[in-house]
């Protein structure tokens, strides 16, 4: 059984108090009247007139507001406030009520010359005095427990005095806590409000589409194998194919504005570089049927301090180390071919200032068979 269903039947348990000792109290009231005008004693005939109103009034006004509160759960008369505020009213007429009545009948209307008129006087007053307090007693449970319980609740719920009484949890929450009660451990020294803590957006998980889900696949089949920590880190050198055979490494990022890169794709070599094959390279024609010939890459070791690689292949590489250049089979010219067609004489950097012209292997007629 919860404490709200406590609450709902010790409230109704003191309506009926209420109800039968206000009768009780408009009943012997009325019964010591003729017994206080026979001993002529006028204060006490205004106390029993007034004790008669006041179990009359009780009965008018806690009689429908029971039939209220039961037959309709959302009336005016069950709010929080409206219960307190006519149960305070009551309670206040019941206190002067019981003043009066514990001053004056008791000690009159026990009296030898009340009991020699009428031998009950003493008991009908014993009856008012009674039922007066046990009146006033319940209502002045109902309304301080009406009233604490609505204070404890307006820290967790500001609408409690416009609730409904039957209607509204109360203390559902002293599962978890109890009001008003002291912790067991030490209280800390400073006590701190928990923060409330914002909300954190969720995004829906967005799942790729299939055609992402198979080139995420085929990027991870084509991985690159793990590199072993025992064997020694490549050289970071490009080279020309024509002069060592070496793999190829990583495309290198050119930093040079793009004239130089274009003087790069038509320009040939300086002849006194010292390198093999630097001559400069033959004019082409409209007419030419020889394979167009792709610029030289650019050689250079990847300077330590992350700057621009240097201009073409410097320092060049030991040409002693190098393996001589693979020579080619002879073909002869064709009579079609332009005279354009044929290499030009290559010139060798044997002297300074000077040179002789010779002809490539290339163009050098074959014997017949």
């Amino acid at each position: 059984m919860t404490f709200s269903f406590f609450l709902y039947i010790f409230r109704y348990l003191l309506f009926a108090i209420t109800v039968i000792s206000d009768a009780i109290i408009c009943s012997a009231a009325a019964w010591n009247l003729p017994i206080a005008k026979n001993t002529n004693f006028h204060t006490q005939q205004q106390v029993d007139i007034y004790m008669i109103f006041l179990g009359a009034f009780s009965l008018l006004l806690v009689i429908p507001m029971v039939f209220i509160d039961v037959f309709s759960h959302r009336a005016i008369t069950g709010l929080v406030w409206v219960e307190c505020l006519w149960v305070d009213f009551l309670w206040l007429l019941h206190l002067i009520g019981v003043i009066f009545v514990t001053a004056f009948l008791p000690h009159d209307m026990c009296a030898p010359q009340a009991k020699f008129i009428d031998g009950n006087s003493c008991t009908s007053a014993k009856l008012i005095l009674a039922f007066s307090w046990i009146c006033t007693i319940s209502l002045f449970i109902h309304l301080v427990t009406l009233v604490v319980s609505a204070v404890l609740h307006y820290r967790q719920d500001h609408t409690v005095w416009s609730s409904q009484v039957r209607s509204y949890p109360w203390y559902s929450h002293s599962r978890n806590h109890k009001l008003g009660s002291h912790p067991s451990s030490p209280p800390p020294r400073h006590h701190h409000q928990a923060p409330i803590s914002a909300p954190q957006p969720r995004r829906p998980i967005r799942l790729p589409a299939r055609a992402v889900l198979s080139y995420i696949q085929k990027v991870e089949q084509m991985h690159v194998p793990a590199q072993d920590p025992g064997d020694p880190p490549p050289e970071r050198r490009v080279s020309r194919p024509a002069m060592q055979q070496t793999t190829a490494p990583p495309r290198l990022t050119v930093l040079y504005p793009l004239h130089i890169q274009a003087v790069w794709g038509t320009s040939a070599a300086s002849p006194t570089s010292g390198g093999i094959d630097s001559a400069a390279l033959p004019p082409i024609s409209a007419n030419s049927q020889m394979p167009l010939r792709s610029a030289p890459l650019p050689s250079a070791t990847l300077p330590t301090d992350g700057g621009p690689p240097p201009l073409w292949n410097w320092p060049r590489a030991d040409i002693m180390t190098l393996p001589p250049p693979a020579r080619k089979k002879a073909i002869a010219p064709s009579a079609s071919a332009p005279a354009s067609a044929i290499d030009p004489p290559r010139t060798t950097a044997q002297g300074r200032g000077r040179g002789s012209a010779r002809s490539p292997p290339a163009s050098t007629p074959a014997s017949p068979v």
